[in-house]
Formats: structure tokens, C-alpha cells, sequence
């Protein structure tokens, strides 16, 4: 359906996918670090992960990205510099 950047064990993982996926393990790492900067990280993936699920007409995960978005939104606010 949309490009394909490489197939792992007979699925499809577009090139969206895989920048999404990317994305969130940089959050991942940074949220270990305890660091504000986490956040529009995890916002980002949100994004691009809601773009996928568009996509695929998947929209009740989609929909449950613009969650994550606040959260990431309100984390962002609520953060104590570090």
C-alpha cells in the first residue's frame, strides 16, 4: 500500500514506521536520563505515529495519539528544568 523500506519476518515496515519507531527509542532514552528534552521527542513520535494509523484507516489509535501528544504537551509544561 505505501512504500516499503525494508520487510522483517513477512511484514512491511514503511519508511514512516520505521522513523516513528526511531523516534520513540530516542525518547525512550532520553525519558532514562530524566530530562526534559524527552518531550518533544515523545510528541514527535506521536505525530508520526498518528499519520501512520491515518493511513491504514486506523482510527481510534490515531485518535489516541492526540493523547499522547497532550501528555507529551503537558509534560513539556509541567517539567522542572533540569
Amino acid at each position: 500500500m505505501f512504500s516499503t523500506f525494508f520487510t522483517a519476518w513477512g511484514y512491511e515496515v514503511s519508511y514512516l514506521e520505521f522513523v516513528a519507531s526511531l523516534v520513540s527509542f530516542i525518547g525512550v532514552a532520553l525519558g532514562i536520563t530524566a530530562k526534559r528534552i524527552t518531550w518533544p521527542w515523545w510528541a514527535l513520535s506521536s505525530i508520526l505515529y498518528g499519520i501512520f494509523f491515518l493511513q491504514y484507516k486506523l482510527y481510534a489509535s490515531a485518535a489516541l495519539q492526540l493523547v499522547f501528544i497532550a501528555a507529551a504537551v503537558a509534560g513539556w509544561y509541567g517539567w522542572e528544568p533540569t
